[in-house]
């Protein structure tokens, strides 16, 4: 077959199998317009008892897809005992895409680099991926975290241990046509 032929077949191959071009300008933000593009809320509702978070980010420390979060683990230690040990990381997105008429936004690879010993539990909830395009208040998905008690309070990371974790938005058309925005990577880290 020539290099022609070629093209001919994989051009009409893709038209068949797309239906048409699928939305556009499709990302992952904190709000419809204005700040932050390519970026997500990272907060929790549980804080130490005195109104300290122990996590909050509006998405301005976002850069090129991503964001690295410290955690204080004196603050983080006071929420534990505040909280019974158990606090969640919530995502507040809103899904930016041109053309679109179903959305998708939802957590995705977890990577947790902290010692077994360092932690009860630590996972993704049961939620799915939100079919809404707004969900700046909180993603249906979020990641539960379980310390077990030490001697002196809740087992808890150590210093420059950390989990990651990927959003990832994508939009479809009234063809049934598909565009995945570029996933955001959250890494969060114990100081």
């Amino acid at each position: 077959m020539s290099f022609m032929g070629a093209v001919g077949v994989v051009a009409q191959q893709g038209n068949q199998v797309s239906g048409g071009i699928g939305p556009s300008n499709v990302s992952v933000a904190t709000s419809s317009t204005g700040n932050y593009d390519n970026a997500a809320l990272v907060f929790s509702s549980e804080d130490d008892g005195l109104g300290n978070d122990w996590i909050d980010e509006d998405g301005s420390n976002f850069s090129s897809h991503e964001v690295d979060i410290t955690v204080i683990r004196g603050v983080y230690q006071a929420v534990l005992a505040n909280t019974g040990g158990e606090v969640r990381m919530m995502f507040g997105t809103y899904l930016r895409a041109t053309g679109a008429t179903s959305y998708s936004t939802g957590l995705h690879s977890l990577e947790i680099n902290i010692a077994g010993g360092n932690y009860g539990n630590i996972a993704i909830n049961s939620g799915t991926a939100d079919t809404s395009q707004d969900n700046i208040s909180g993603m249906d998905q979020r990641i539960d975290l379980a310390h077990g008690s030490g001697g002196r309070g809740y087992v808890m990371p150590d210093g420059d241990e950390n989990l990651n974790v990927s959003i990832t938005g994508t939009a479809t058309d009234g063809n049934g046509v598909s565009t995945a925005g570029t996933p955001l990577l959250i890494t969060v880290t114990w100081d």
